[in-house]
């Protein structure tokens, strides 16, 4: 599962996002509070806010070998996002 979120002050120029990972075993997934709490509030350009949050699927890492790197992996993942305040 994957958790993923952002907030933009964009009259202060400031802004923070997060990305929060857990097994798709475990059944559920809790963002820190402290992670929620360090996100600057959010304003809104032509009415649409600055926050986004999004939620999914993300696949296990696939470690990779190619020429001119050192370690690689792949994974792929999947999420619905929606607009919002933040406050």
């Amino acid at each position: 599962m994957i958790a993923a979120g952002s907030s933009f002050d964009t009259a202060a120029r400031s802004g923070a996002s997060f990305v929060c990972l857990e097994r798709d075993s475990a059944g559920q997934l809790t963002v820190p509070a402290a992670i929620l709490l360090g996100l600057p509030a959010s304003t809104s350009i032509q009415g649409t806010p600055t926050g986004l949050l999004s939620v999914g699927i993300t696949t296990e890492p696939v470690r990779f070998n190619a020429t001119g790197i050192d370690f690689g992996t792949f994974s792929c993942n999947s999420a619905q996002g929606k607009s919002l305040n933040v406050r």
